[in-house]
């Protein structure tokens, strides 16, 4: 069975393509199954997530260009909660 992760390649790209699509601004999801917590601007967008060691579980959060302006800080807590 496979999961639609954004640990396939150019998934990413398609995320941020449907999220400009539809206007939005801040956009949170689940299963990124990235490792690390890393922050990066990607087509505009600014991408954090939040990963374990492993490609398993993770969060993330995309920002707009204009909702980026407003960020001020964000911590890691785990693979599950930014």
């Amino acid at each position: 069975m496979e999961y639609a992760t954004s640990y396939t390649t150019g998934r990413l790209a398609q995320i941020i393509k449907e999220m400009k699509n539809n206007n939005i601004n801040i956009l949170g999801t689940s299963e990124m199954r990235w490792p690390e917590c890393v922050q990066f601007i990607s087509d505009e967008v600014t991408v954090m997530f939040s990963g374990g060691s492993k490609h398993e579980r993770g969060v993330g959060v995309l920002l707009s260009k204009e909702a980026a302006k407003s960020l001020l800080a964000w911590k890691a807590e785990n693979d599950r909660i930014m």
